[in-house]
């Protein structure tokens, strides 16, 4: 039953988020200029804790590729600066795939995910990430 449950909440959420990226952004790019939204997103990326970018970001990347078209999804990628879209692709979406989206999967797998702890950023000091 929970399967069932979760699978109709992703398909309502993938639509809810679908109808968001089709509408909000022209709507947003009437009010905001390209300067103010480009402040809004450094706000954004300066407040944001590396542990919440770690969980996060991969997700956010996922969804707009899924639901937006690919023009603004190019676009979204080079408003990203390239170290932090350097760290998301070489080690925050390879930590994803194999520790948070098993866990954000786990209603839908036959199995339980195998998880382990090493070294985040392959360095020998500083936190762990579950892989």
């Amino acid at each position: 039953e929970l399967r069932t449950k979760t699978h109709a909440f992703v398909l309502d959420m993938k639509e809810h988020m679908a109808e968001e990226e089709r509408d909000i952004p022209p709507l947003a790019k009437k009010v905001f200029t390209e300067a103010e939204e480009q402040k809004i997103l450094n706000k954004i990326i300066r407040r944001s804790k590396l542990s919440t970018t770690r969980k996060f970001s991969p997700s956010i990347m996922i969804s707009v590729s899924e639901w937006s078209t690919p023009e603004y999804f190019l676009q979204f990628r080079k408003e990203i600066p390239g170290p932090v879209l350097h760290v998301m692709e070489k080690y925050y979406r390879p930590d994803f795939e194999t520790s948070i989206k098993p866990k954000r999967d786990a209603p839908f797998l036959q199995e339980e995910p195998i998880l382990s702890r090493q070294k985040c950023f392959g360095l020998p000091f500083g936190p762990s990430c579950i892989c």
